[in-house]
């Protein structure tokens, strides 16, 4: 109810003629339909009117628009089968062998013609030779990325890229977008938020793609700054703003800023959406509106997008279009399963419990990773200021051992409640605290240590008691999402005798990123008696126990003094 956003408008002029005041304004919607039939409401664009909610609204409206692109209509609500070409061999001629052969290894059909959605180029071999053959960073792609890159040039309106957890999304992003520039295409890059964004941009940046960034200069990365429009883009009048748009194959922003006016007359050959799994549908609509063909990347098995009301999430507002079209049509995903964060025995982790085993390390350095600790020959020896270490402190120390689950039960911890009934666990700060200080005084760098936690107050209470000079990264599993660290220490909080753990802690996605952000040691402390009883805890503790990675701390664990 109340009225709807058609479009947005520009007063072109106003002119008072017999009495009756006549109002001329230019939109890019067909509107003539409905004018001799319809009374229409003129506001004046204000925050108000442009709010999220607004935006939301008015890109479903264009979505069921009768003059819409019924195309995108069929792809987005019917779940119709996109389409790909099978023409043309072009690309293989254009890159290195080792290019050609990992594109050849995917089992992908051939290309096509890259100036099938309107680019400068004539479309045949040798002209698109010249124009990827300086791309010397196509020689570092894998088979995967070369496969994604393959699908994206054949899509006809939509692929997918599925990054899972350290595969090198963010590197493949900048790669697509660096190729599709080079071959004379126009590309809309957004994300849902600005750090990933910046993130893409950067990666742009080693590769040598130019873009324009659109956005307030405080919310950019400063590296990125200087390509913001106005900066140093400096354009003076609004003709320059359309030549350097005109010029600029690549502009980046955030989804809620495609309807930034200086989009309004560049024409876009493909929207590359990353973060995709975690916006809103009627988010991701507004992008897709900008060019024929779009790239959507994400991973649906992690974090979704962020609904707070429980019946709009029961209804279907937590699923993303990335995972609708993915699971509807799995032929148009490009999986990226080699991954260079986690050694081998952290990734089995996320392997057992969400990806069927798809996940591989992406070189045997990256399997066999360990924690770098460099003082632990002095550890070992229990020289100062190691001496009467305990053996469960030891155990957790020894790179060798890259998983641990320290099991709370033999102490008898039990989780308190705060104000608002949020819950803390004061022996999980104690212990967690004596861990870190341990790690640093062995040698380990803070900015290689990492605390991840699902309470906010759990989080205030391990902030408020690590020293300020030992301060390192404390965050709630959905802040640690897109962040990694060498040593992750996970805390689980819950501890009591009725086994409750909450919905938070049964959410498969959380748990995957939870368990995927180390990179060579990962220690989880909590309660195997509470968290047993649940999947998909029962088999990720069978998970732990089949490979010895889990330590019962003895019941005069908590007695040994921290040393700050």
């Amino acid at each position: 109810e109340g009225p709807v956003q058609v479009a947005f408008v520009r007063v072109q002029a106003v002119a008072l003629e017999g009495g009756d005041l006549t109002v001329t304004v230019h939109t890019d919607k067909a509107c003539h339909r409905l004018i001799e039939a319809t009374r229409w409401c003129l506001d004046k664009c204000t925050d108000d009117s442009t709010s999220t909610l607004a935006r939301q609204r008015h890109h479903l409206f264009q979505l069921l628009w009768e003059e819409s692109d019924r195309r995108k209509l069929q792809r987005v609500v019917d779940l119709a089968p996109p389409q790909f070409t099978t023409e043309g061999n072009v690309l293989h001629a254009s890159v290195s062998p080792k290019v050609s052969q990992s594109l050849h290894s995917t089992g992908h059909s051939p290309i096509a013609d890259p100036s099938a959605h309107g680019a400068p180029s004539t479309g045949a071999p040798e002209d698109v030779a010249r124009a990827v053959a300086d791309l010397v960073y196509l020689d570092q792609l894998n088979p995967d990325q070369a496969g994604a890159l393959d699908l994206v040039l054949q899509a006809q309106d939509y692929c997918c890229i599925l990054g899972m957890p350290g595969t090198g999304k963010t590197t493949t992003v900048a790669m697509v977008v660096g190729v599709l520039a080079a071959l004379g295409k126009n590309v809309l890059l957004t994300a849902q938020t600005h750090s990933a964004v910046d993130s893409i941009l950067l990666k742009c940046l080693q590769y040598g793609v130019d873009f324009v960034r659109l956005g307030r200069r405080a919310q950019v990365h400063p590296k990125v700054q200087p390509f913001l429009l106005g900066q140093g883009h400096a354009p003076q009048c609004v003709a320059d703003v359309e030549g350097l748009m005109a010029r600029t194959r690549v502009v980046a922003c955030t989804a809620m800023a495609v309807h930034s006016p200086v989009l309004s007359r560049k024409q876009f050959d493909y929207c590359v959406i990353d973060e995709a799994s975690q916006i809103l549908q009627p988010v991701a609509l507004g992008p897709l509106f900008l060019a024929p063909v779009w790239v959507l990347v994400g991973d649906h098995q992690q974090l979704p997008p962020l609904v707070r009301c429980r019946e709009a999430k029961e209804g279907g507002m937590g699923e993303s279009l990335f995972k609708r079209l993915c699971t509807a049509h799995p032929q148009s995903t490009a999986n990226l399963t080699y991954q260079y964060r986690m050694n081998a025995a952290i990734m089995s982790i996320p392997n057992t419990l969400v990806y069927g085993g798809l996940l591989q390390c992406g070189s045997p350095a990256v399997a066999q990773a360990t924690l770098d600790v460099p003082c632990w020959d002095s550890v070992v020896n229990q020289r100062p200021p190691f001496q009467g270490l305990p053996p469960w402190m030891r155990h957790v120390m020894d790179p060798a051992q890259t998983v641990v689950f320290l099991n709370t039960d033999a102490i008898g911890a039990v989780t308190e409640r705060g104000p608002g009934g949020a819950v803390f666990n004061p022996l999980e700060v104690h212990l967690m605290v004596q861990m870190v200080s341990m790690f640093q005084e062995a040698g380990v760098a803070s900015d290689s240590i990492g605390i991840i936690c699902p309470f906010n107050l759990q989080i205030a209470h391990l902030r408020e008691a690590l020293p300020p000079t030992q301060a390192v990264d404390v965050l709630t599993i959905d802040k640690s999402q897109g962040r990694d660290k060498e040593l992750v220490l996970l805390s689980l909080v819950h501890s009591n005798t009725d086994s409750h753990i909450g919905e938070i802690m049964r959410d498969l996605s959380r748990l995957n990123v939870a368990f995927s952000r180390a990179k060579h040691k990962l220690v989880v402390l909590g309660s195997q008696r509470t968290y047993a009883p649940h999947p998909p805890w029962s088999d990720l503790l069978q998970l732990l126990h089949s490979n010895s990675w889990v330590y019962d701390l003895p019941s005069d664990a908590d007695q040994w003094p921290m040393r700050l």
